[in-house]
């Protein structure tokens, strides 16, 4: 016999129609003047197991697939008469003991949802920390970058860290060429060049050898520095400080001031 047989009702019955008929048999078992008294009696844990499934909607659609593949009858015990009798404490009825049961079930059941949403809460807040650690690793790696690329190379060197001194030299020769040898090499971090020179000296060369003076130079300098910082030398005026021409070291892109 099914669920549905054991409550008396059919497969197509209402939530309400399954609660009016466990009552009806819950009374029953509990009342000896009873027609059906024996039978609600000697079927009470059956009857218990059958209103147990069939209340909750769940349980009620996981039985209909079972019962669909003939898996699963009422009448095979599904729970013990131990427990079918741990429920009923001193003085309840069959019915205030199934519903302790059910009560003690939907307890459990809220429990397990709450630890569930707890577990997930946390998740998230983990995934939300991780996920702020990289966003600011991530902006202090910038950060990093930033200063290297473009604060780093543009600090003058100190008086101690002179540096590519037969370079220096070297450009100091070409520099030699001009009207005025009025000319000030300043090396800075990075491996970049400032030139300052006079500005009449510069514009005395004439295109396109000025193109060419100022590759030379910067060719002359970036063969013999690193280039991890992407250095150029610029050649400013000396006595306003203003660009007249760079030279990329890297891209070997030449810069006129327009």
């Amino acid at each position: 016999m099914t669920h549905y047989g054991m409550l008396g009702v059919t497969p197509a019955a209402t939530q309400e129609e399954i609660e009016t008929a466990f009552r009806k048999l819950a009374h029953a078992a509990n009342t000896p003047d009873d027609p059906e008294h024996a039978a609600a009696v000697r079927n009470a844990k059956y009857i218990a197991e059958a209103y147990r499934v069939l209340r909750d909607p769940e349980r009620r659609e996981e039985y209909a697939r079972l019962l669909a593949g003939h898996q699963r009858e009422a009448g095979t015990g599904a729970i013990s008469e131990e427990e079918f009798h741990s429920w009923l404490q001193p003085g309840m009825t069959i019915e205030q003991g199934i519903a302790a049961k059910l009560a003690a079930e939907q307890a459990l059941q809220d429990r397990v949802e709450r630890d569930r949403q707890l577990a997930q809460a946390q998740r998230l807040d983990n995934l939300r920390t991780v996920r702020s650690v990289v966003i600011l690793a991530v902006v202090a790696v910038l950060m990093l970058w930033v200063a290297l690329v473009f604060v780093y190379p543009h600090l003058e060197l100190g008086p101690k860290e002179a540096t590519h001194v037969e370079v220096q030299a070297a450009v100091y020769s070409k520099l030699s060429v001009l009207p005025s040898s009025e000319a000030r090499l300043v090396p800075m971090k990075g491996s970049n060049l400032q030139i300052f020179l006079s500005k009449s000296a510069f514009e005395s060369v004439p295109y396109p050898d000025r193109d060419a003076f100022v590759r030379g130079i910067g060719r002359a300098w970036c063969d013999a520095v690193d280039t991890w910082f992407v250095p150029s030398v610029d050649f400013r005026d000396i006595r306003t400080g203003g660009s007249l021409a760079s030279y990329n070291c890297v891209f070997s892109g030449l810069g006129r001031n327009q």
